[in-house]
């Protein structure tokens, strides 16, 4: 009798643990089922070192817009520098699906510095990607 009970403990215990480690947020996992998040977007341009804005009235942002998920928007940001916190944030924006190419004008950018520009899919149920970004450095030609 000591042994089953021992067992049952054993088991019980054992049980307990499994579902510690495999609960839904331990997966990836959450009330509806998958995970919220999914890849950003795949960004085009600019994503280059330098780029000469002489000349240009604007600067366009082209990504790839995913066919495979019903799009809302794009949250759009736009730093000065290469990190992207808020301290750096210079420009964002709600771009909606038609919107594309998105343009900046080209008095946003100084010659000589590196901008940082992060781009995350939103879906019509309101899920957001991952974010995607790249940096860039303007140049005076």
């Amino acid at each position: 009798m000591r042994l089953l009970i021992v067992v049952l403990f054993c088991l019980l215990a054992g049980i307990s643990v499994f579902c510690q480690f495999s609960s839904a947020e331990n997966l990836g996992l959450d009330s509806g089922g998958l995970s919220q998040s999914f890849p950003g977007p795949e960004l085009f341009y600019p994503i280059t070192d330098d780029i000469d804005l002489k000349g240009r009235p604007y600067l366009e942002f082209k990504w790839r817009r995913s066919d495979f998920v019903y799009t809302r928007s794009y949250d759009f940001r736009l730093y000065k520098g290469y990190q992207a916190i808020a301290s750096n944030l210079i420009l964002k924006r709600v771009i909606s699906t038609n919107d594309y190419p998105f343009k900046v004008e080209s008095l946003v950018f100084d010659p000589g510095q590196v901008y940082t520009w992060v781009l995350r899919q939103v879906t019509l149920n309101g899920r957001k990607s991952d974010k995607s970004s790249s940096s860039f450095k303007v140049i005076k030609k």
